[in-house]
């Protein structure tokens, strides 16, 4: 089960209190004021309620945190050079690898964010690929991307606060059974067939992130495990793409599989979108519903399926 807490796509607070260098970032001077972090991190819940990092981070989470002085002093970014620092979170606070201080010169900062900590700042391509099998709280998180919105020319005593959007898309699926219909749905296992794991990340700055197509290489191509049943329902991170050739499988614990092509309308994910699907086990097969959920809005249709 996934304890469910990160960010959201347009949810978590991060505060920095304050910050400190000369260049980008300075020794600490008597009058500097260390930076402080902290997160709204709220209770714990289940990756089948599939709100995981929808509000906030939980304990042990990091994020690259990138700093710079704004030498223009100005509302206009900088641009960098900016230093980058790993902030991990512990309880309500965020710490950070080594304490950083405003500039001593009294100009402001600008800030920026990514999640997860091993996506940097590059101009040249990255690859980011999500976990196939994301049953578990770890393997969830490792899959989802977010950015947080470069802050401009923060001063001391300035509140700094990281909004942190998912680039990503988001399936959320439910299980459900017509009358009549009895299987015993415990550990069942919820599939998502022929699913790309991978994309290049073309660019990661100040001004974003930017998406390239999704793998078609075969190697990238993977059956995703999205989780077993939950009443709640069970959620996965998926990369944009086209849904064409994908289908979800049921694999019931006890033996049996159902079948169901994934709805052809949209035909496409859409980053920071949520899609929750609804699977209805039937004597002969399945029906698909779906509808939108949490990120933005996306469209939703029907299918049927068959039980092998």
């Amino acid at each position: 089960m996934k304890a469910t807490k990160i960010i959201s796509a347009c949810a978590v607070l991060v505060a920095l209190a304050s910050c400190s260098n000369d260049h980008v970032i300075s020794q600490p001077g008597a009058e500097d004021t260390p930076i402080h972090i902290q997160a709204n991190v709220g209770a714990v819940t289940t990756k089948a309620a599939y709100n995981l990092l929808e509000s906030s981070f939980g304990n042990g989470d990091a994020i690259n945190v990138y700093i710079g002085q704004n030498t223009s002093n100005t509302s206009t970014s900088s641009g960098g050079p900016y230093t980058s620092m790993v902030y991990s979170c512990a309880g309500s606070t965020f710490t950070p690898t080594n304490t950083q201080y405003f500039p001593a010169n009294g100009n402001g900062i600008d800030v920026w964010g990514v999640y997860p900590k091993t996506v940097t700042e590059s101009s040249t391509s990255q690859e980011f690929s999500i976990m196939n099998d994301q049953t578990d709280d770890d393997n969830y998180k490792a899959s989802d991307l977010m950015f947080a919105t470069e802050l401009i020319n923060k001063k001391k005593g300035d509140q700094i606060s990281l909004v942190f959007a998912h680039q990503l898309s988001k399936i959320i699926v439910k299980l459900d059974q017509e009358t009549g219909v009895n299987a015993d749905l415990t550990n069942a296992v919820i599939k998502l067939t022929n699913v790309s794991t991978k994309v290049p990340l073309t660019k990661v700055d100040h001004t974003g992130i930017l998406l390239g197509t999704a793998s078609t290489n075969s190697q990238d191509i993977k059956d995703l495990t999205i989780g077993k049943y939950e009443a709640n329902g069970t959620a996965a991170i998926v990369i944009p793409q086209s849904t064409t050739g994908m289908s979800f499988q049921v694999v019931l614990a006890g033996g049996g599989t159902y079948t169901a092509a994934i709805p052809s309308d949209p035909g496409n994910f859409a980053a920071n979108t949520a899609y929750t699907y609804t699977l209805k086990l039937k004597a002969n097969g399945i029906t698909v519903t779906a509808s939108i959920a949490a990120w933005t809005p996306g469209t939703g249709g029907n299918g049927d399926a068959i039980l092998n």
